[in-house]
């Protein structure tokens, strides 16, 4: 029989900081570990460092309930939020806030002109067993052990919407490798997709939906889809690529006219910019052009990298895993 050690009182404060924020990046967890060793005679033992603390977590979460805390690490340019505004607001060599405080987990690799790409590490608890059961209904680590948030358990059309979500996100990057590459210059991104879709497009995705799924979804169970995956870090809000422009003009989407007159819009991966004002839908984003995209985030490249390489992200893009060891 496998013996389970008891984490101490600091590393379930950890451990349930982690699971109420879904995800923490490298500066959050080292920031929480510090604060939590610092009081040593409250918390108990944490560990010789973060490292070492997330594989004492590991040791005892694994043989008991099937979890772990997975760690990945991909260029910034893919983290979205501020990673993603600072490298836009210095044109690609930013030096924001959190690219910054991630520079202690900053990796060579990637391309680009310096030859050095800054890589940024987060943290998530995610659930390990992948049976059918799990698959089909998307039950993460935070549906299994996380009663403060509710279930994210997702039905079979939520789950085929993701996959479109995550399908024409991708497909972007592809483009934005393509336009690159051609322009002589090389996308310069190592791990991760650098691909983004406007939130009205996200929405719009639901009409994507085909065969069993086609028109199960309304707008108001779309939005409360994305704002759950973006609460939870499927999801990220980040700025608009470069070449989308700032300009109000709808990309060229593919329109039909149906039999009632109306209009019926399949987008493949095109970002619609949003006129006036409206508030974003995590409430994250604020209004503006400013994080006015979605682009893959951190759980999905944890939990989904199979998904990732099926619709089409290359396998070297794909993010590996850190290990930790108690």
């Amino acid at each position: 029989m496998v013996r389970i050690r008891p984490l101490s009182t600091g590393q379930q404060k950890f451990l349930q900081l982690l699971m109420a924020r879904h995800v923490l990046s490298d500066s959050e967890a080292k920031s929480l570990f510090s604060a939590l060793s610092a009081d040593a005679a409250e918390n108990g033992e944490m560990g010789r460092n973060l490292e070492h603390c997330l594989g004492i977590i590991n040791s005892s979460l694994g043989p008991a309930f099937g979890l772990e805390i997975r760690t990945v690490s991909f260029d910034r340019r893919c983290a979205g939020g501020a990673a993603a505004a600072s490298v836009a607001a210095d044109g690609g060599g930013g030096n924001g806030s959190d690219v910054k405080e991630s520079s202690e987990s900053s990796e060579k690799g990637g391309g680009g002109s310096g030859g050095t790409s800054k890589m940024i590490r987060y943290h998530a608890l995610i659930n390990k067993v992948t049976d059918e059961a799990s698959k089909s209904t998307f039950m993460t680590a935070t549906a299994l052990s996380n009663p403060l948030h509710g279930p994210s358990v997702r039905s079979p059309h939520e789950m085929a919407y993701l996959r479109v979500i995550i399908e024409r996100i991708v497909e972007r990057g592809m483009e934005l490798d393509d336009d690159a590459a051609a322009g002589g210059s090389g996308s310069g991104v190592g791990a991760g997709c650098r691909g983004s879709l406007g939130r009205i497009a996200v929405l719009n995705l639901r009409d994507d939906l085909e065969g069993p799924h086609e028109k199960t979804i309304s707008v108001g169970q779309a939005e409360h889809v994305v704002s759950s995956l973006v609460a939870e870090g499927w999801l990220v809000p980040t700025v608009p690529a470069d070449d989308d422009g700032d300009d109000d003009e709808e990309d060229d989407d593919d329109e039909e006219t149906g039999e009632d007159g109306g209009s019926k819009k399949r987008r493949r991966g095109g970002n619609r910019k949003r006129k006036g004002g409206r508030t974003s839908l995590d409430g994250l984003g604020g209004d503006g052009p400013a994080l006015s995209h979605l682009m893959i985030g951190p759980r999905t490249y944890m939990e989904l990298p199979d998904l990732l390489k099926d619709v089409g992200l290359a396998e070297d893009r794909v993010p590996q895993f850190i290990l930790h060891a108690g």
